[in-house]
């Protein structure tokens, strides 16, 4: 089909209320556990933990009878971090002591385990993945943690700490990788001597490392602590501490670095991040599950949809396509008394390019634009709809239908 011309028809004056975005939430909790949480997720398969006597890496299919126990023989216990089309990566611990935990991956079963500890590692862990590669953290020799990369095996292992001159009073001491999307790396580095600074929030990409940390208005020039925990289309989330005791959400996109906090929370903490939205906590009165679509004043109360025993809530990790969207994280059960993974599920509404729950005018607007444009300028790009990496004929299908239809699901 042709490259198609239309003209927005008004359709927003014929709807004189919004909807609201209605979620699902399903307590993800195993039978027997006396805890659990969940950390990733990717399609209809989310991970995290539960503990049956000792911790287990865990993984679901959007129901808690869907649990499956990676836990591997012999291991003591063992968490799981981040999934990517049914790869797993997470930790094993081989005895109680902090030295004992490694770095671990599976394929959709305990029998699936595979070590990717280093040879020469004190300790190790892996916190993300994607595709083939996995990324955390390795404690070499009798030194600090160095940020570490994986191909799929323990032999695979490359250390990214920058390599540099022992005397340099400034050199990095230590660093980890928390999250990777799009072939981009991301985490922190602590520099030596450590203050005021610890951690630097940091981008690895092209085999360097940028420190990403914020140091002017709103942010202090001196914060404590700047953590960036996961990326998603060229976007960046973590946190910044004003202080010890105020830790603000923050958004790095688009060479702007945006303070997520909400108005009137005393703490907040982004860690999940897709296709521009989102998610983490924030505390008010108690601490609660938060998505946020780029500002502050975008935060939308997912603790406002778990039952009324949960006393809190967090969310870590977020996955959409154009029909579903998933959210992981956990919650306290003041009825029993444990910490409960919990999942947050609603209907997709991609066409809604403004995020304001309707298919009107103003997303016309914003589709027409990238529509006569065709090729996405960058890796976040609204209007791909089919995520093919244009915005195609195939897009205005798919955006017309839902703007002829006007309310998002």
């Amino acid at each position: 089909m042709g490259k198609v011309w239309f003209v927005a028809g008004g359709l927003g004056a014929a709807v004189s209320s919004l909807a609201v975005a209605q979620w699902t939430v399903t307590n993800l909790h195993p039978a027997g556990s006396s805890y659990s949480r969940a950390h990733g997720v990717s399609g209809n398969q989310q991970v995290g933990v539960a503990r049956i006597g000792t911790d287990r890496a865990s993984m679901w299919s959007g129901t808690p009878e869907s649990w499956t126990n990676l836990h591997p023989a012999g291991a003591y216990q063992s968490a799981a971090w981040d999934i990517d089309h049914g790869r797993a990566v997470g930790s094993i611990s081989i005895s109680p002591s902090p030295l004992g935990l490694r770095a671990a991956m599976w394929n959709g079963s305990a029998a699936s385990y595979v070590g990717l500890h280093p040879v020469n590692a004190r300790y190790s862990v892996a916190y993300g993945v994607e595709g083939n590669t996995q990324v955390g953290g390795a404690a070499m020799g009798g030194g600090n943690l160095h940020a570490a990369m994986w191909t799929g095996t323990a032999a695979s292992f490359t250390d990214n700490q920058p390599v540099q001159n022992p005397l340099d009073p400034t050199r990095i001491v230590q660093s980890e990788f928390y999250g990777i999307r799009d072939g981009v790396l991301v985490g922190y580095w602590f520099r030596n001597p450590t203050p005021p600074i610890v951690m630097l929030g940091t981008q690895f990409s092209n085999s360097s490392f940028d420190d990403l940390t914020p140091r002017s208005s709103p942010f202090p020039e001196s914060p404590v602590n700047c953590n960036i925990d996961m990326t998603s289309r060229g976007q960046h989330v973590g946190f910044v501490d004003f202080s010890e005791n105020e830790r603000h959400a923050v958004l790095w996109s688009d060479g702007q670095v945006i303070d997520l906090s909400p108005a009137g929370s005393s703490s907040s903490w982004a860690q999940g991040i897709w296709r521009g939205q989102q998610v983490g906590y924030a505390t008010f009165d108690v601490q609660r599950a938060v998505l946020w679509n780029g500002s502050a004043a975008s935060w939308v109360d997912l603790h406002a949809f778990v039952p009324a025993t949960f006393t809190s809530s967090s969310a870590r990790a977020i996955w959409s396509d154009r029909f579903a969207t998933s959210v992981v994280g956990w919650g306290r059960n003041g009825a029993t008394n444990r910490t409960e993974a919990l999942l947050w599920t609603r209907q997709s509404c991609w066409e809604d390019l403004t995020r304001n729950e309707m298919v009107d005018d103003e997303d016309f607007s914003l589709f027409a634009s990238a529509y006569d444009a065709m090729v996405c300028p960058a890796l976040l790009c609204p209007a791909d709809l089919d995520d093919n990496g244009l915005v195609d004929d195939a897009d205005f299908v798919i955006f017309l239908a839902a703007y002829e239809t006007l309310l998002c699901p």
